[in-house]
């Protein structure tokens, strides 16, 4: 059952903490990667504490540094949209960073996220740089600390 939101603001934000996470891989190569929020709604509800609750459309962003050693001729063909027709293979990594990035909206509430990585795909595909393809699965933690001021009091 999809559950409506129920959009009270859109909500303008600024940067105020960035820096992308790093993983390095089994294979040498590091992964950069960061979360990016496009829109922040406020929604009509509020949490246990009065605070509102906001609902966030973000992006995932990943890039590699990839070692020289793994640098081939590129593949001959496109990427495909359907990834699971390619050979690949789930490879080890270990975070080298994984910071909180922070926003400030306009409504003075501090939205901090992060990225963390659940696991990493090698695809046998080499993208137009001779590198390696990857994908990630990943979940995206928020936390909202949101001033008293709007907050709503407690019945």
């Amino acid at each position: 059952m999809k559950r409506e939101i129920s959009i009270e603001e859109d909500v303008d934000f600024k940067v105020q903490k960035f820096d992308y996470n790093k993983y390095e891989l089994d294979d040498g190569t590091i992964l950069r990667i960061a979360v990016i929020p496009i829109k922040i709604f406020r929604t009509s509800d509020y949490d246990n504490r009065g605070s509102p609750i906001y609902h966030v459309l973000s992006q995932t962003i990943v890039s590699a540094i990839v070692p020289q050693e793994l640098r081939s001729e590129p593949s001959n063909n496109k990427l495909p949209p359907d990834l699971e027709k390619l050979e690949s293979e789930d490879i080890e990594f270990r975070p080298i960073e994984e910071p909180r990035n922070e926003y400030i909206l306009s409504d003075g509430t501090t939205i901090k996220f992060r990225c963390v990585v659940s696991n990493v795909i090698k695809y046998e595909y080499i993208n137009q740089f001779g590198e390696p393809s990857y994908s990630i699965n990943s979940t995206n933690t928020m936390a909202a600390i949101s001033p008293k001021s709007i907050r709503k009091k407690r019945k």
